[in-house]
C-alpha cells in the first residue's frame, strides 16, 4: 500500500502546482487521486501525455473518481485506475497521511 495519498483538483494546465507536487513526492511510495478538474488529465491526448507519464513514474498508483469522469464525459487512460467513493475511503484509510493540492 502507498505511504501517502495526494489529491489534486486543478486542471493539468496549472503546471506550477503539478511541478510542486512532483517535487515533494518520494518516488513510487505515494498514491495520487485526481478529483474535480484534475480528472481531465485522464483524456487521451498529446497535451497531457507527458505530464501523465511523469506522474506514472512518480506514483505507485494514480486513480480518478468515477463520478468525476462520468460528469465530464471522459474516457480514462487505461494506466489510471477508476475508483468509486468506497475505494477512496479505503485508500485514504490505508495511507499514513493525505496531502491535498489545490
Amino acid at each position: 500500500m502507498p505511504n501517502n495519498l495526494h489529491t489534486i483538483n486543478k486542471a493539468p494546465s496549472h503546471c506550477a502546482l503539478y511541478e510542486e507536487m512532483l517535487a515533494s513526492v518520494s518516488t513510487n511510495t505515494d498514491a495520487l487521486l485526481l478529483i474535480e478538474d484534475a480528472s481531465y488529465l485522464v483524456q487521451h491526448n498529446e497535451q497531457h501525455a507527458l505530464l501523465l507519464a511523469r506522474l506514472l513514474t512518480a506514483f505507485t498508483q494514480i486513480s480518478v473518481l468515477r463520478t468525476e469522469i462520468e460528469a465530464r464525459g471522459l474516457t480514462p487512460n487505461p494506466a489510471v485506475t477508476v475508483i468509486d467513493y468506497p475505494d477512496f475511503v479505503e485508500l485514504s484509510a490505508s495511507t499514513t497521511k493525505t496531502v491535498a493540492w489545490f
